[in-house]
C-alpha cells in the first residue's frame, strides 16, 4: 500500500472521531470515500461535489461581507448553514482575515467597509511591487531576503521598516559577521514593526486555532471539510505515475509539489500539479480519449 492510499483510508475511517449521529457517521464515511476514490482514479459513486465561496456565505445567511471577514463567528454560521443547505461533499473555508489584513496595512487589498461598500468582496489593488528586472536575480539569489527587506516592506505597512535590514545571509561567516548586521533590527522603526509582526502571529494563530475547533463541528455532523488530510495524501514525496494513466505518453520523471497536489475533475480524472509535465496537454488528451 502506497501512502497516497494509506492516508486516504485512515482519513476514510473516520478514526477518532465523535459524530453527533450514526447517520452524520455514515454520511461522512460516503462523503470521503467519493472524495478518494476520485484522487485515486477509481469511479466513484457520483461526481463529489466541493464549494469553493467568496462572499455567498455571507449572503445567503443574511450578513455582509464586511460582517463575516471581521467577525469570526458569524464567517463560522455562514459557512456551516451553506453547507447543510447545500449538501456539498466537502468545502474549503475562508477564515475571517479582516482584522489580520487591517492590522497588517495591506495594500494589495480593499475591504468591505473600508473604501468600499460593505456588501463587496475583497477588491485588488493592482499594483507593481517589484520590477521584472529587481525581482528575478535577488529572488533567486536569496528568497527570504527578498520577502524580508523589499515584498513585505511594500504591500504591508507595518513592515515598511523591515526595508532598512541587511541580507541575513551577510552574517553567516562565524562570529565575525554578527556585529555587521545587528545594527539593522536597532534602526529606526525596526523593533517595532518586529513587534508587530509577532502580534500579527498572534491574531492568525487565533484565527487557526478556532477555526479548527469549529471544522471539527462540522465535521462531527458528517461533512469530510479537513482538506489538509485529503491533500496530504497527494503531496508524500513520491513519483506521479503517469505512465500508468496515460499509458501513450512518454513516461516523466517528476515529483509532485504544492499542497494541493490533487484537484478534482469530472470525477475521475485527476490534474497533477508536477515538474516538467505540461498539465494542460494532459488534461487535453485525457478529455480526447474520453475517459472522463
Amino acid at each position: 500500500m502506497d501512502k497516497t492510499q494509506e492516508t486516504l483510508e485512515r482519513w476514510c475511517s473516520a478514526e477518532g472521531i465523535s459524530f453527533k449521529s450514526a447517520e452524520a457517521e455514515e454520511a461522512y464515511k460516503k462523503r470521503a470515500k467519493r472524495i478518494a476514490d476520485t484522487v485515486q482514479l477509481k469511479v466513484p459513486d457520483r461526481v463529489p461535489i466541493e464549494l469553493t465561496f467568496g462572499i455567498f456565505p455571507a449572503l445567503h445567511t443574511g450578513y455582509t461581507a464586511e460582517d463575516v471577514l471581521f467577525d469570526r463567528e458569524k464567517n463560522f454560521e455562514s459557512y456551516k448553514k451553506v453547507i447543510a443547505d447545500f449538501q456539498a461533499d466537502t468545502c474549503r473555508f475562508r477564515p475571517a482575515q479582516g482584522t489580520l489584513l487591517e492590522f497588517m496595512e495591506c495594500r494589495q487589498v480593499m475591504l468591505p467597509g473600508r473604501g468600499i461598500p460593505v456588501y463587496s468582496n475583497l477588491q485588488f489593488v493592482e499594483t507593481e511591487c517589484a520590477t521584472a528586472e529587481e525581482f528575478y536575480d535577488a529572488f533567486m539569489d536569496d528568497p527570504t531576503a527578498f520577502m524580508l527587506k523589499v515584498h513585505w516592506p511594500r504591500i504591508l505597512g507595518i513592515l515598511e521598516p523591515l526595508n532598512q535590514l541587511r541580507p541575513l545571509s551577510a552574517g553567516f561567516s562565524y562570529y565575525l559577521g554578527i556585529p555587521g548586521i545587528m545594527p539593522g533590527f536597532g534602526a529606526p522603526g525596526v523593533r517595532e514593526a518586529l513587534r508587530k509582526l509577532c502580534d500579527a502571529g498572534d491574531l492568525a494563530s487565533e484565527e487557526a486555532e478556532f477555526g479548527r475547533a469549529k471544522a471539527a463541528e462540522i465535521i462531527e455532523a458528517g461533512f469530510p471539510i479537513d482538506a489538509a488530510v485529503r491533500d496530504a495524501a497527494c503531496v508524500h514525496a513520491q513519483r506521479a505515475r503517469l505512465a500508468e494513466h496515460l499509458p501513450h505518453r512518454v513516461p516523466v520523471d517528476c515529483h509532485i509539489i504544492g499542497r494541493a497536489g490533487v484537484a478534482l475533475c469530472s470525477g475521475v480524472a485527476a490534474v497533477l500539479h508536477v515538474r516538467q509535465v505540461d498539465v494542460h496537454d494532459t488534461v487535453e488528451e485525457r478529455h480526447d480519449r474520453s475517459e472522463l
